[in-house]
């Protein structure tokens, strides 16, 4: 039976001009230079910069039932920072807005986490994005991210979805309407931004005639309808709150929170149940929960109603890739960290040292657990190795990185060998009798090693600022 429940959606963007929504607007408010809310006054005129305007008028068009909010929180010329994004979403969950068109992000690495952490605890409190991805086509935040519905428009010259996988996009739509804008009938541009608002109505429609519609519906939805069969590849980056009946025992911590205790006492807490054997599955009940399973079994994604990862999900991602490798133009750091040390305390920490200073590392660990701290994971995938070169150039190459660091089993470490023979460097971490040994290896000698009675923070300061020297030296030469 069809819903008479109207949707809220909430236009944010640079406001809009109300004599050209002809009472389409409900309300108007902004964010101001203190991040509160506030009646929006901003008046526009016929010179102005009509970014949030048009995608209002394109929601108007296709979806007629819903109520349309504005809130701004860039300028009238579209400028703008991302810290005002979270009291706009706030505003929403407060009101009973339920869908966000996001006609903007930011490309820029340095935003991921606050971000991520942002949209994360929003759709965790039911609210359902719709955001335009980088018309440079670059990985945009937070259209990328898994719990938001990533838009590019069709007419873009990137002609299949295949070749989006790596941009976290969704759904591919129409970005050329007509509208009126001063009484004249206009088409509006190719751009991704003008795509969003088209999938904003398309999402209105489903929710009000669709009863217990949820973001993982809407995002399986798409997949049907528009690529035909894909699977549909996630990054595990939704997680706010998770159990895991696994001891975290790295010194690193997790994006996201843990709930400890029984199942049975946190189940309404958490989206999110992390397990390491299909053993675990045996007496908990997950039909709702998002799943990310660290277990080399296979795992149906049809076992629950939310998200699934595990290995085979990246996997199906390098099969699938359409990018071709031509050579890896960054730098090269293959990382051996034998079996006692904490491997992703070392990880984590360099890939926030390198982000400190400006440089985007891809950060790849050994294991799929790797996941839970914001790395990257590539599966033993050797035996095709231009696969694994064209999927790691297209994910550096969309990324925008500035060089890789690449961890690997000590066993494995042979196959990068062959895989990258121009390696630019070798970091070997051990542990030998009490002692800690740092050695870097350039061309396969050794041009750094150190003795410590125990990995510290200092020692991986150490060995960032030797990584960072001798990587400054080759490039000089």
């Amino acid at each position: 039976m069809m819903s008479l429940k109207k949707s809220k959606i909430a236009i944010i963007d640079n406001g809009v001009n109300l004599e050209l929504l002809d009472g389409k607007i409900e309300e108007c408010i902004c964010i101001n230079e203190q991040n509160k809310v506030e009646k929006d006054i901003v008046k526009f005129c016929d010179t102005d910069f009509l970014h949030g305007t048009i995608c209002a008028l394109i929601v108007a068009n296709y979806e007629t039932d819903s109520t349309l909010i504005s809130i701004r929180i860039l300028e009238k010329n579209g400028k703008g920072g991302i810290e005002k994004i979270e009291p706009a979403l706030n505003w929403c969950y407060l009101n009973g807005v339920k869908i966000v068109n996001l006609s903007l992000g930011s490309i820029d690495f340095r935003e991921y986490d606050r971000l991520n952490y942002l949209i994360n605890y929003y759709t965790y409190k039911g609210l359902i994005l719709i955001a335009a991805t980088s018309n440079q086509n670059y990985v945009t935040y937070p259209a990328s991210f898994s719990n938001v519905i990533g838009v590019a428009t069709s007419l873009n010259q990137i002609p299949a979805l295949k070749a989006y996988i790596h941009l976290g996009v969704d759904r591919l739509a129409n970005s050329n309407h007509l509208i009126r804008l001063y009484d004249q009938e206009y088409e509006t541009p190719i751009s991704n931004s003008y795509a969003a608002p088209y999938v904003t109505a398309k999402v209105a429609q489903i929710l009000r005639e669709k009863e217990e519609v949820d973001l993982c519906f809407l995002k399986k939805y798409f997949n049907q309808s528009e690529k035909k069969g894909l699977d549909i590849f996630y990054e595990p980056d939704w997680i706010y709150k998770a159990y895991r009946r696994k001891e975290n025992k790295s010194s690193a911590t997790y994006y996201f929170q843990t709930i400890p205790g029984e199942y049975a006492d946190v189940e309404k807490e958490i989206d999110t149940v992390i397990i390491d054997s299909m053993e675990e599955l045996k007496d908990i009940g997950i039909e709702k929960k998002n799943i990310v399973y660290l277990g080399q079994e296979d795992i149906a994604p049809s076992i629950t109603n939310g998200f699934v990862w595990s290995w085979q999900n990246r996997m199906n991602q390098i099969v699938n890739n359409t990018y071709k490798a031509t050579s890896l133009e960054l730098p090269l750091i293959i990382l051996d960290v034998w079996n006692e040390l904490d491997e992703y305390l070392i990880l984590t920490t360099l890939k926030k040292l390198f982000a400190d200073e400006g440089y985007h590392a891809y950060v790849i660990a050994s294991k799929p657990e790797g996941v839970l701290y914001r790395l990257e994971y590539i599966p033993n995938m050797y035996t095709k190795p231009q696969m694994l070169r064209n999927f790691l150039e297209g994910q550096t190459h969309y990324k925008q990185n500035d060089l890789v660091l690449w961890s690997v089993l000590h066993e494995d470490k042979k196959h990068l060998y062959q895989l990258y023979p121009d390696y630019d460097m070798e970091v070997q971490v051990k542990q030998e009798k009490n002692i800690v040994q740092v050695a870097i290896w350039i061309e396969k000698e050794m041009v750094f090693q150190s003795n410590e009675s125990s990995l510290t923070q200092k020692v991986i300061m150490e060995m960032f600022q030797n990584i960072k020297h001798f990587l400054a030296e080759d490039k000089s030469e």
